[in-house]
């Protein structure tokens, strides 16, 4: 998976393209810039609160609706959510601070199907006493289920701290064990 950075200059906003799309139950939202996947709402609940999140977060931005220029994602999603995939490697753009970036991308190693803790993965990244803070960067995480911050739990192997909902993370978890 390729994680790269975009800083938008000068002149005309920067051009984010978004969809909407469904696959099995969910309904998902997905945005891409040019340099890979910038946001991914899942599961989506508004349409309206999806594109505020999005222009919130990365403004000034000229939003535009695209399946042609979201497809890669979407399909990797879908297949994810399908059970033919396993892994994602569409193009990331990931627009955060040092810290977070390392609890993201240390998230992106944990394979399918295991978990690891909070306190984990702030061992991994050389920061043993920040499993708080490794949780507050997560919960921040744009891109769940491609940066896969459903397979990260307490330390004692509760379900805990997921956006989409603690029933959406042991779906998410039981779909991957069953996999």
């Amino acid at each position: 998976m390729s994680i790269g950075r975009t800083v938008s200059g000068a002149g005309a906003p920067e051009e984010v393209f978004y969809s909407i799309f469904e696959s099995g139950r969910w309904r998902i939202g997905v945005a891409v810039s040019s340099s890979g996947t910038l946001m991914v709402e899942f599961p989506l609940e508004s349409i309206w609160g999806f594109l505020d999140e999005l222009s919130d977060r990365f403004g000034p931005i000229s939003i535009i609706e695209s399946n042609e220029k979201t497809s890669e994602p979407r399909d990797q999603i879908r297949r994810y959510l399908d059970g033919t995939r396993k892994r994602f490697n569409t193009p990331i753009d990931l627009r955060c601070m040092d810290f977070q970036r390392l609890v993201l991308e240390e998230t992106c190693r944990i394979p399918f199907g295991k978990t690891a803790s909070y306190g984990e993965i702030a061992r991994r990244i050389g920061n043993p006493r920040s499993a708080r803070a490794v949780g507050a960067a997560l919960n921040a995480n744009p891109i769940p289920l491609i940066i896969p911050c459903h397979r990260v739990i307490g330390s004692d192997g509760s379900l805990v701290g997921f956006g989409g909902g603690i029933r959406t993370k042991k779906l998410l978890l039981d779909h991957e064990s069953a996999g």
